[in-house]
């Protein structure tokens, strides 16, 4: 009895095994090198398609020996590459999930940024630091606005027995606002680290799916032409995509056939049964044989 997988709950994510980082580590070689492409356009749900290619080697294991003999026993091979297709996705979910404070630290800098800049142009105003100490960018890039932070505190630090007391006396916030600019500089660098290896985990797992596809599709092929009469193919090795949500659409009503119009009758007739003269048309091809 073979195991269909669109009855079961909704694929939940992928966890790591021991099964799935052995096979990933046996197919690593394969799979950098299906990177330099082509690639198969990755069309369908991965935690669905991976569970399919291990239900349809499990239903193929009875025909390993006639697959042997067409040279399609890919059993083992998809196995082991769907195993390898499963790690690389969670490999990718790992990466893309990675948390970054970039967004959260940086609206938080921008307005410490606003607050320092008025202290400045205070102090400024008082001839307690020069016009020409401080040199800030003003944009709004990440970087620049950790940059701007980092210029005003220093410059406030360098003068604090003179900016102090204008501003508070408190050095503490002065340090700690200095903190949150190296914070937000760490985490820029952190998110285009993320981003970089985002690529690299996208495109090993584009390239797992190739070579899980080529092995699915050599088993589809012999199980294709070994179960043709009996018409149970799409039962032993499944469709990738998950047609569950299309199942429950109702069929479309069909389409009425307009009536065909009776042949226009002929002077020429031929003799019937009983004497009556029956209508003879000519036959006409439908279409040139020259065609």
């Amino acid at each position: 009895m073979t195991m269909d997988p669109t009855v079961s709950n909704p694929p939940a994510p992928f966890t790591p095994t021991a099964a799935t980082v052995v096979a990933y580590e046996k197919c690593k070689a394969e799979i950098a090198e299906a990177a330099r492409g082509p690639l198969e356009a990755l069309n369908v749900d991965i935690p669905f398609a991976v569970r399919v290619m291990l239900t349809a080697c499990g239903n193929a294991t009875p025909y390993r020996e006639a697959l042997a003999k067409l040279n399609l026993d890919v059993v083992p091979t998809l196995e082991t590459r769907a195993m390898a297709l499963q790690y690389a996705q969670v490999l990718r979910q790992w990466t893309l999930e990675t948390p970054t404070r970039v967004e959260d630290l940086a609206k938080d800098l921008i307005e410490t940024r606003r607050l320092l800049t008025s202290e400045l142009e205070l102090v400024r105003l008082r001839g307690i630091i020069s016009a020409k100490a401080v040199t800030l960018t003003g944009t709004t890039g990440y970087l620049d606005v950790a940059q701007d932070v980092q210029a005003i505190c220093s410059a406030f630090l360098a003068a604090w027995d003179k900016v102090g007391p204008e501003i508070g006396g408190r050095i503490e916030r002065v340090n700690e606002r200095l903190v949150q600019a190296e914070q937000l500089i760490a985490a820029v660098a952190h998110a285009a680290e993320i981003k970089e290896k985002l690529e690299g985990a996208t495109l090993m797992r584009v390239a797992a799916w190739t070579l899980a596809l080529k092995s699915y599709r050599d088993l589809d092929r012999g199980i294709s032409f070994l179960r043709y009469h009996e018409g149970d193919a799409g039962e032993i090795v499944p469709s990738l995509f998950d047609n569950r949500a299309r199942s429950h659409k109702a069929a479309p009503e069909p389409t009425p056939i307009a009536p065909v119009p009776a042949p226009p009758a002929t002077n020429a007739a031929t003799p019937a049964v009983g004497g009556t003269p029956a209508a003879s048309v000519p036959m006409a091809p439908s279409k040139p044989f020259d065609e």
